[in-house]
């Protein structure tokens, strides 16, 4: 990961873990981890929650 620090963890519906981090977010397959940056994501506080596209 990109940072120590985490702000929002939460698992999708296909069962990767999304993980918040300063400018950054990661997901986690069970194996590895793949950060994409994200420099607009600055949450002020604790919490705060993803969302993802239902599949149809």
């Amino acid at each position: 990961m990109p940072h120590r620090r985490t702000f929002a963890v939460t698992q999708d519906q296909d069962g990767f873990i999304w993980v918040n981090t300063p400018g950054a977010i990661s997901r986690y397959d069970g194996y590895r981890f793949k950060t994409y940056n994200a420099p607009f994501l600055k949450f002020q506080k604790t919490t705060a929650s993803f969302g993802s596209r239902q599949r149809q």
